[in-house]
């Protein structure tokens, strides 16, 4: 999957909800602190059940998005995702909205698990700043180079 980048910051941003509640999740997925996969499955799921808390207040019908959106989140953690490369990792969900969105990161992130009208996309804008890409030129007497890097 391709890095973020501002173009899935919009997208996501713009993603049309109608006022369905999305589940918005981070986490640091690296093997320092996390060792196991089953630390990263109960991390989340603590993360999930307190976001599902909150979520309570919001009706039966989101509510019941949300919880979707945890089973949702929980499988991938479970069943698909491969951290080889990854560092951290942001999850967007919204079952009545038919948001999915998974983004592996190359830089740790810190924990955090949100439900609101819109994805929670700070965390990942600040991600996004810090990996800009970078264009540097060698020239001499007789050619140029030109390299872009993304850090």
């Amino acid at each position: 999957m391709p890095p973020p980048d501002r173009e899935l910051l919009r997208k996501l941003a713009e993603w049309p909800t109608d006022g369905s509640p999305v589940t918005s999740l981070y986490l640091d997925v690296d093997g320092r602190r996390h060792p196991r996969r089953g630390d990263v499955e109960r991390h989340a799921d603590t993360l999930l059940r307190r976001a599902l808390g909150g979520a309570e207040r919001l009706g039966r019908d989101a509510h019941r998005s949300v919880c979707r959106d945890k089973q949702r989140m929980s499988e991938f953690l479970r069943d698909e995702f491969d951290r080889r490369g990854a560092r951290g990792l942001a999850l967007f969900s919204s079952s009545r909205a038919g948001l999915w969105h998974e983004q592996p990161l190359s830089r740790p992130i810190r924990d955090r698990a949100a439900v609101r009208p819109r994805p929670y996309l700070l965390p990942l804008e600040a991600a996004v700043e810090k990996a800009e890409t970078i264009c540097t030129a060698l020239v001499d007497r007789e050619k140029a180079r030109t390299l872009v890097s993304r850090l």
